[in-house]
């Protein structure tokens, strides 16, 4: 049946104008086996084209595909392998109506493999761009997706791709996107810039991403920045979480809270004492948990800080066990 099926599918695309063919190119600046074989995997995968070979020996890459293919191929080879990587064009369109496009993009602030991924990993989780490959060698990103995707991905590469600390002038500065015209959907990069360490930042993530339910909440260490994408409310809860915990000279003892607007939950920070060591603050923490049931209850070491959400009764209780504990 396969010998019989195969000549029509040829006739069915040539037909249409999709002949195959062959196109080699020459690797100028590109030395290593390991960048010759992630270039060929990006082409491969990005423009959908199977049968794409690189021989390192000879430094060719073999394309075979549909003359779209070939052009895509073309354009998308030239950029990864040139030297003059600002001045390369960095977008292409796959069709007429610009309904997918492809883009690169070269990342100017990390030092290792490991920060390009991660900061590649925010973005692509963020965006929900399935079809997205570093190359490693030039800090390179490639994106496929549709121009709202790739619009999105711009705006957190440009919020995301920076230095440590001095990045921006505050642990507070936050930066919104509206990623869609319609539905409550929208985009927030917090800098968490006073937490000390990446212990610290992991913990006051995940207590902001916990109280606010927001699941698409990503981040890129070096900057100290949290991407969260959710409903405007989720985004409102995060920022304000972000002040009341991450600003070390708020005054000990004092409980702000924040109510949501469906006029049951709220959401309470505490501060027990400084002075204690963390274990102990985590095992009064543990004590309170066990005691409420409350289920969103997040604590922070750094600042001795323990956050709550729930109704008025929990927080109440919650409260009181605070005290009470503080007597001992």
């Amino acid at each position: 049946m396969m010998i019989l099926l195969l000549p029509v599918l040829f006739m069915s695309l040539a037909a249409f104008g999709q002949t195959t063919d062959r196109k080699v190119f020459q690797f100028k600046s590109t030395d290593t086996t390991q960048d010759a074989q992630e270039i060929a995997t990006v082409i491969r995968l990005i423009g959908d084209i199977r049968d794409v070979d690189a021989d390192t020996a000879l430094k060719t890459l073999a394309v075979r595909g549909t003359d779209s293919q070939l052009a895509f191929a073309d354009w998308l080879f030239k950029v990864l392998e040139s030297s003059e990587r600002d001045s390369a064009p960095l977008e292409y369109r796959l069709s007429r109506a610009g309904d997918e496009l492809v883009h690169v993009f070269y990342a100017k602030n990390t030092a290792t493999v490991q920060e390009l991924q991660e900061l590649a990993t925010a973005v692509r989780s963020t965006t929900g761009i399935r079809r997205f490959f570093t190359y490693n060698a030039p800090n390179a990103m490639i994106l496929r997706g549709t121009p709202e995707q790739i619009t999105l991905a711009g705006w957190l590469f440009d919020q995301m791709d920076r230095t440590a600390f001095g990045a921006t002038p505050s642990n507070i500065t936050a930066a919104d996107y509206t990623a869609t015209s319609a539905g409550d959907d929208s985009v927030k990069v917090l800098y968490l810039t006073s937490t000390p360490d990446s212990a610290a930042f992991q913990e006051l993530t995940t207590l902001i991403r916990g109280v606010t339910d927001c699941r698409r909440a990503f981040t890129y260490f070096v900057p100290r920045a949290l991407a969260l994408r959710g409903t405007s409310e989720q985004l409102a809860t995060a920022q304000w979480l972000a002040n009341a915990l991450g600003t070390p000279d708020l005054k000990r003892g004092s409980a702000p809270e924040f109510r949501l607007s469906n006029g049951v939950d709220r959401v309470r920070v505490f501060y027990l004492s400084s002075r204690e060591s963390v274990a102990t603050f985590q095992e009064r923490v543990d004590r309170i948990r066990r005691a409420t049931g409350m289920r969103r209850l997040f604590s922070y070491g750094d600042q001795r800080a323990l956050a709550a959400r729930g109704t008025a009764n929990e927080i109440s209780w919650a409260e009181q066990l605070i005290k009470e504990q503080a007597r001992y």
